[in-house]
C-alpha cells in the first residue's frame, strides 16, 4: 500500500483567503495620502454601499468577523494571522447576498 505525505510543500504553499477575496486598490486624496480600498463586488448589483474607514473605525474590523478565540475577557488568541478577517457570515456577505456591492 502506498503512503501519501500530508505535509508536503504543495499543501504548505496553498493559500486560502477567508476574507472573501476582495478586489484591493489604491487612491490618493487631495493631500497626496495613499488610501487603500477594498471591493466586494456582486454581479448585477441593485446598489452600492460605501463603508468609510475613519477615526475609531475600520471597515474590515467593524463589518467582518474576526478569526480570534477569546478564552477569557482579558486575552485573545489569533487563529490565523494570514486570515484575520472572515467574510462568511459577516455583514459584508449579507450585503452581497442581498444584491449590494460593498
Amino acid at each position: 500500500m502506498e503512503e501519501i505525505e500530508l505535509n508536503g510543500d504543495e499543501l504548505r504553499n496553498t493559500a486560502c483567503n477567508l476574507d472573501g477575496n476582495p478586489k484591493v486598490g489604491w487612491l490618493c486624496n487631495k493631500n497626496g495620502l495613499l488610501l487603500k480600498t477594498y471591493e466586494w463586488v456582486t454581479h448585477g448589483a441593485i446598489g452600492i454601499i460605501l463603508l468609510i474607514h475613519g477615526l475609531k473605525a475600520h471597515t474590515r474590523l467593524t463589518f467582518m468577523k474576526i478569526n480570534l478565540k477569546m478564552p477569557n475577557a482579558n486575552e485573545g488568541l489569533v487563529i490565523d494571522t494570514d486570515n484575520y478577517y472572515i467574510y462568511k457570515d459577516s455583514w459584508i456577505e449579507k450585503f452581497n447576498q442581498n444584491g449590494y456591492s460593498v
